[in-house]
């Protein structure tokens, strides 16, 4: 049901707002996208490994991305270059993982060109130590590892990946605070450039990564024949050195990071600055990771399927579609309503100031902890805009949204749609997966509407936790 208000512009008439007014197309800026950047749209699902990986494993990697309406395949680590090409072959975005500590072809272990303390101990990062084989990082000046890395990502080419991503991306720099590098290649190196490692550790490790990532991506797009793009882990978002010689990011959210003004702010200050950030969130609490991939939406980030995620010491998460599903199919059932929508307004109950509007705002909520942020379609001022709400309340109940006309549309008279996902249904989303078709895992809800004070009212009822209220120009007379 889609409620019409006509809403004269009293307020501007009366003098209430000033003549020269800020509008949700006028702030919405469209960001550069990063090379490999996904569509808001996109769906992002990392199976890490090709599954089935044996006759006991419950998993498999294309019956479980289809269950979750998959589009892109990022982080999977595949030596595999038949898969790879497969994967493609169905049509899912590939990124394929390099890593710190990648084996030596042809035995699987991990010994040589590895980085070294200065007492010639092999040296693996903390969380590695524990391991059967532990993870023996390797050093970015020594030749052999460089020809193993070359020669992974040679392998993920012919598969045809679409990028890489890059695990650990700090190796050597990252390294220093456990005591490395003191190997031949690395004493050789700093003897000829005349570097005293014991002073100028951090600074000498840092340039040999810039010069290493430099060299390798010439290497590999010189192979490949294009330019490639790659990712990192930067975990939680963080953006500096190394994390900035890449395109973007693909990283863990740590629980304690998963606040919703927090991801307002990693999310639309990577776009600000050209970069994208896609997170997979580290969480065995149901309700809160599907407050944390709503929000991510809203704000034009990715939360990366809960599905084959790593959780420490503890059994990897393997999230389901019941559990889920509802939230991606809405994302693909809502794809005109995020892509070409950038970030132009967030109502926070206070955690973020809003200052793009002067004294008026778009938007604002009459409950706590329900968020509201405002996409518009820049330059394009007679189009639709819309307002993703987020209710983190661990008991939602309905609230009402205040809308301001005059600063979706110069006319004032809106035509407003209630989009939510539809209670899951695994035969309607079968469906939904085999035809294409995903307008059936989204429902429109009535609302119920008012005027007041220059106000447009919207009652909105208990949401699970996500809906997108469609803001349009209504029609004029004839």
């Amino acid at each position: 049901m889609t409620t019409r208000i006509a809403l004269a512009l009293f307020a501007v008439a009366a003098g209430s707002l000033q003549a020269e007014v800020n509008r949700v197309a006028d702030v919405a800026q469209t960001p550069k996208r990063a090379a490999g950047a996904a569509k808001y749209s996109d769906v992002c699902f990392s199976p890490r490994w090709r599954r089935p990986r044996d006759e006991k494993d419950p998993h498999d990697t294309f019956r479980d991305a289809k269950a979750f309406h998959a589009t892109r395949f990022d982080w999977v680590y595949s030596g595999d270059a038949e898969w790879i090409k497969e994967c493609r072959r169905r049509g899912y975005w590939f990124t394929g993982t390099l890593s710190s500590i990648l084996p030596d072809p042809g035995t699987g272990r991990r010994r040589e060109g590895r980085l070294r303390n200065d007492k010639g101990d092999l040296i693996a990062a903390p969380w590695m130590r524990k391991w059967p084989e532990p993870g023996y990082w390797g050093c970015v000046n020594s030749p052999h590892y460089r020809e193993t890395y070359l020669e992974a990502g040679k392998t993920l080419i012919d598969g045809g990946v679409d990028a890489i991503q890059m695990d650990d991306p700090g190796i050597n720099y990252t390294a220093v605070r456990w005591g490395a590098c003191h190997c031949e290649h690395c004493k050789k190196k700093a003897r000829e450039s005349g570097v005293d490692l014991g002073k100028e550790m951090k600074a000498f490790q840092k340039q040999s990564l810039i010069e290493f990532y430099r060299d390798i991506r010439k290497q590999l797009d010189a192979y490949a024949g294009r330019r490639i793009p790659w990712s990192s882990n930067n975990y939680n978002g963080a953006m500096e050195f190394p994390y900035d010689l890449f395109d973007f990011g693909i990283a863990e959210l740590p629980h304690g990071s998963s606040k919703p003004h927090e991801l307002y702010h990693k999310i639309t200050g990577a776009a600000k600055k050209g970069r994208q950030q896609i997170y997979t969130y580290v969480s065995t609490e149901i309700p809160q990771s599907r407050r944390v991939i709503a929000m991510a939406y809203a704000c034009g980030g990715h939360v990366i399927v809960p599905y084959d995620v790593w959780h420490g010491d503890r059994p990897r998460i393997f999230g389901t579609p019941e559990e889920y599903g509802d939230l991606y199919g809405f994302v693909r059932a809502i794809a005109v309503h995020l892509d070409g929508h950038e970030d132009a307004a967030i109502f926070s109950g206070g955690r973020i100031r809003e200052a793009r509007y002067g004294t008026h705002k778009p938007v604002e909520i009459d409950a706590k902890k329900v968020y509201a942020m405002t996409r518009g379609q820049p330059g394009k001022p007679d189009a639709s805009a819309v307002v993703h709400l987020v209710d983190w309340r661990a008991s939602p109940e309905p609230f009402r949204v205040k809308l301001r006309p005059e600063l979706f549309h110069v006319s004032g008279q809106l035509e407003l749609s209630l989009l939510v996902p539809p209670k899951y249904d695994a035969a309607t989303h079968a469906k939904a997966a085999e035809s294409g078709d995903f307008s059936a895992l989204r429902k429109e809800l009535p609302t119920t509407t008012s005027r007041q004070s220059g106000w447009l009212i919207a009652e909105i009822p208990v949401l699970n936790p996500w809906g997108v209220l469609v803001v349009s120009p209504a029609p004029g007379p004839g």
